[in-house]
């Protein structure tokens, strides 16, 4: 199936789920509201108590910034994750010619299909976790053998370049794999999570080609909403030229802004193309033990996995086939 393809797939598929990309929309616009709000407050006592000495209003600053960093992350692992969790279900149902509901009814349907394989949230987020562990263990297999090659170190440090980027495109990889195992609806999801990610390795040059190009496609599409989003920020510091600790907060509001419309905007076209790509790459294969054998050597992860997961039998595994959307 053509490059093209995918996209007029996963933009037909995103079409199909708006429920789920306003309500994105609407968490990361509650975000960023409670953050100025939250950074406004901070800064205004930072600016009070900067008149009585300049260093504690760094102190507020740093203060601030780190508690609502840290709320923020905590929020964005325990509610987000539900929303992509849920999105990632509904897409996945959708892709594979299952009946899924329209309109506002998706969300509570995909909340349900996450909570029939997880218990909490933390169980997701630690398989999550040791899948994108497994993929970067496989990412650093490739710097390491250019080590060994007598090209000089100026192949050295493109390859580990093009390490650091594929790493970072991962992200996407591994909700691809999450989306294979929440299909497969088997009782054991570790199993499914194990035949996920072989059939990745199997098929991972077409799956993270397209991850690369999104997380490259990805970055001009955060530069340019800063660029966007700087101006008012800019316009305000503008109007407080010898208040530091406006500007920072300027900065630092400029800067999570940008964020929160490139993760309500961008996140769930770039998950769903990658989701799109997985699924026809992967059709029709059954997982090889070669396979299972050189991941296990190169990732405590993936053991851990297996740890967890049944025995492999590839003659007793079902394939999928083709989606149909």
């Amino acid at each position: 199936m053509a490059d093209v393809s995918y996209f007029a797939t996963s933009t037909k598929l995103l079409l199909r789920t708006l429920p789920y990309i306003a309500l994105n929309a609407a968490v990361y616009a509650g975000f960023f509201i409670v953050s100025v709000l939250w950074l406004a407050l901070w800064g205004g006592l930072a600016w009070l108590l900067g008149k009585i000495a300049t260093p504690i209003s760094y102190v507020c600053l740093v203060v601030g910034v780190g508690m609502g960093g840290a709320a923020a992350k905590w929020v964005q692992r325990y509610v987000l994750y539900m929303v992509k969790g849920g999105h990632i279900a509904t897409v996945t149902a959708m892709l594979r010619g299952t009946d899924a509901p329209s309109g506002l009814a998706q969300i509570a349907w995909g909340k349900e299909r996450i909570t029939k394989h997880f218990a909490d949230v933390s169980a997701l987020f630690a398989l999550d976790a040791l899948i994108r562990s497994t993929l970067r263990a496989m990412s650093r297999k490739f710097v390491r053998f250019v080590d060994w090659l007598p090209v000089g170190d100026t192949a050295t440090g493109l390859a580990q370049t093009a390490s650091r980027i594929v790493e970072r495109s991962l992200t996407y990889v591994d909700e691809a794999i999450l989306s294979y195992a929440i299909y497969r609806d088997e009782d054991n999801v570790w199993d499914s999570a194990r035949h996920g990610v072989l059939l990745y390795a199997q098929s991972y040059k077409p799956i993270l080609w397209t991850a690369v190009k999104i997380w490259l496609v990805g970055k001009f599409f955060y530069v340019g909403v800063l660029v966007v989003v700087a101006v008012p920020f800019g316009l305000l510091m503008f109007l407080f030229p010898e208040t530091i600790a406006i500007q920072l907060l300027c900065v630092a509001l400029a800067f999570f802004g940008a964020w929160a419309v490139y993760a309500a905007m961008y996140e769930p076209f770039a998950m769903t193309y990658t989701l799109v790509t997985y699924h026809y790459e992967i059709a029709d294969k059954v997982p090889d033990p070669e396979w299972d054998r050189k991941l296990q050597d190169a990732s405590d992860a993936f053991r851990d996995i297996v740890g967890r997961a049944s025995p492999l039998v590839p003659s007793a595994f079902r394939p999928l086939t083709r989606p149909r959307p």
